[in-house]
């Protein structure tokens, strides 16, 4: 029976009540049609038809005789239970001992009455089973939005390309179709992954991780599918596998691209059959995983080079993701680089709080080969060496990383502005997706000039101040992060909420 526990009550309640005694079904149909408000009402004669209704269609409130022949109200109760646990299931029975009461609501009951019973208390059993299902389904709802909000909230950024993503996340998760996150290195692969496990059905599973470049190709298929004892010389104990552990849930296989041929055959047939063989057994164990792989390698080029097999390709490549790096997604640098010096300046102890106008120009203007992860560590870096207070240019050393990476003129770093424009679009929808990418940077570009003070920003921009307000609306961004790089931007005219 489908899983229902999210939707709301129907107006008009199925109710499926099972009795071996015509007599019985006849009467409570009879209570039914005399409530205030009205039921569907479906009578069946034993268990096990009971059992095949409860597969193929929905009930909101089951109410079941225990002593039946063949199949038992207490067996039904938990076969029942099994597909459903949101289900209310009311026992009925003429021959109620206290061991029978344990027994009943040991396997899942909600309420357990005895039978001569009256309409009255007949219909009040019915109307708390629905209540209880109606309160479950509303906290079901509202932890769904909490966890959908919370994964969500762990993807920061409001430029144009990540809320693309953030966008379609959602659908995605809901799908059990494979994905491949494609990205340079540390355009955050691994997190986007699990806001796509945290956001779907698989989230009370685990959410397994794998690098495969990390390891030997041996090795590999030992970490992912695990052995039998005496499989080798060093398996002295058997061991399950990330497939195995994963059961249930998400495996995450990051740098999918590095894996050898004959991994990944035998990855082929594990995403083909759902099943696997860990080495050195002739048993197949089956395991349900959803597969999030990730990869910074054209996968085309390297089925063209023989180095990845194209029916695996097609496999896995059913959902495609593309991370656009930093560089490209400048207006989230402020937003990320405070994220980070909150996280580690409260792990470190240290009391800097915000960064200069300066420092964020400085910090927007690098290209960011390293990404996300380069940016993180950059913010790590300041932690240590710098005095407590604001974070001003000097501290950043752009000079000093490896590779003498030097800071560049912001002309020099944009991409062009034409990229990622889909030229198949009509011009309308085309050229408005444009005017979007162009005001959202130059509203960061803006805030961040004018250390997030709106009423500056808005001034030197020669928009009234309103306008650019509704601007800053319209593309959800806030002011907050880029006022923090500077205590004197003085204070601004009450509007909204900045």
């Amino acid at each position: 029976m489908p899983d229902r526990a999210q939707a709301t009550v129907a107006s008009s309640a199925r109710i499926l009540l099972v009795d071996d005694e015509e007599a019985m079904c006849f009467m409570m149909k009879a209570f039914l049609k005399k409530a205030s408000q009205p039921y569907e009402a479906v009578a069946v004669n034993s268990g096990e038809e009971a059992l095949e209704r409860l597969q193929t269609e929905h009930f909101d409130v089951v109410v079941t005789d225990l002593n039946m022949p063949g199949m038992s109200g207490a067996e039904l109760i938990e076969k029942a239970k099994a597909l459903n646990p949101a289900t209310p299931i009311i026992a009925v029975t003429s021959f109620g001992t206290s061991e029978t009461k344990g027994e009943v609501m040991t396997r899942g009951a909600f309420q357990y009455i005895e039978r001569p019973f009256k309409e009255s208390a007949f219909l009040l059993h019915i109307e708390r089973a629905l209540e209880t299902l109606s309160l479950k389904r509303e906290v079901a709802t509202l932890r769904t939005r909490v966890e959908r909000d919370d994964a969500l909230r762990q993807v920061r950024g409001n430029s144009r390309a990540i809320e693309q993503v953030k966008e379609v996340l959602p659908t995605i998760a809901k799908n059990e179709a494979s994905v491949i996150i494609y990205g340079e290195s540390g355009t955050g692969k691994e997190l986007f992954a699990r806001a796509i496990h945290d956001l779907s059905p698989r989230v009370r599973g685990p959410f397994v991780t794998l690098n495969c470049g990390a390891l030997p190709e041996t090795l590999l298929e030992n970490e992912l599918f695990g052995h039998v004892k005496g499989a080798y010389s060093d398996a002295t104990s058997d061991q399950p596998g990330l497939a195995r552990e994963a059961d249930q849930g998400s495996l995450f296989l990051d740098e999918i691209g590095e894996i050898g041929l004959a991994i990944q055959v035998k990855l082929l047939r594990f995403l083909q059959e759902r099943e696997y063989r860990p080495l050195g057994s002739t048993k197949t164990i089956k395991s349900n995983v959803r597969i999030i792989a990730a990869t910074n390698r054209d996968l085309r080029e390297a089925i063209v080079q023989g180095t990845f097999r194209e029916d695996l390709y097609y496999r896995l490549n059913i959902i495609p993701i593309h991370l656009p790096p930093l560089r490209n997604r400048r207006e989230d640098i402020p937003i990320l680089a405070n994220f980070f010096l909150q996280k580690y300046a409260s792990l470190y102890g240290r009391r800097l709080d915000r960064f200069t106008p300066e420092a964020l120009q400085k910090l927007m203007n690098y290209p960011w080969p390293g990404n996300i992860r380069e940016l993180e560590n950059k913010i790590q870096q300041i932690l240590v060496i710098a005095p407590e207070g604001a974070v001003g240019p000097d501290q950043i050393g752009f000079d000093e990383l490896p590779g003498g990476a030097r800071a560049v003129s912001l002309d020099m770093a944009v991409a062009d502005p034409l990229d990622g424009v889909d030229f198949g679009q009509p011009f309308a929808i085309a050229k408005q997706r444009l005017i979007e990418r162009f005001e959202k940077r130059y509203l960061t570009e803006a805030l961040a000039a004018n250390r997030g003070n709106v009423s500056s920003a808005a001034r030197r921009s020669g928009k009234d101040r309103r306008a650019f307000f509704e601007l800053l609306r319209k593309h959800s961004i806030d002011p907050k992060p880029y006022r923090k790089g500077g205590a004197s931007a003085g204070p601004e005219p009450a509007h909204g909420t900045d």
